[in-house]
């Protein structure tokens, strides 16, 4: 993500680290794991009225092979059954997200 960010606010580590250290957490978060590897993270929060994608991110050598849309079709489903929509923000420069995210409806 840090080429994305770095388009949008430029880059400084201690602003980052401070932003992480406030937004990151450890009981939201999943990784995703193939074939025993560590493939990337997911955030998830089932709010009462929604479902909310907070992160998804998948390392560059595991993209392109379905993950991301095997994991987010499998919370759109979860939430159609709860009658919830699935929500999340992206990046206005993560076009690959844009085009992943279009495609899942």
């Amino acid at each position: 993500m840090g080429s994305y960010v770095e388009q949008i606010w430029g880059w400084d580590d201690a602003v980052h680290r401070a932003h992480h250290e406030r937004t990151f957490d450890p009981a939201r978060t999943e990784i995703i794991t193939v074939d025993g590897r560590d493939a990337g993270s997911i955030s998830v929060e089932r709010r009462p009225t929604e479902t909310y994608l907070g992160r998804i991110e998948i390392h560059p050598d595991y993209q392109g092979h379905g993950i991301g849309s095997r994991l987010i079709q499998g919370f759109l489903d979860e939430a159609a059954r709860r009658g919830h929509p699935v929500t999340l923000d992206v990046l206005a420069v993560n076009q690959q997200a844009h085009a992943l995210y279009r495609a899942l409806g």
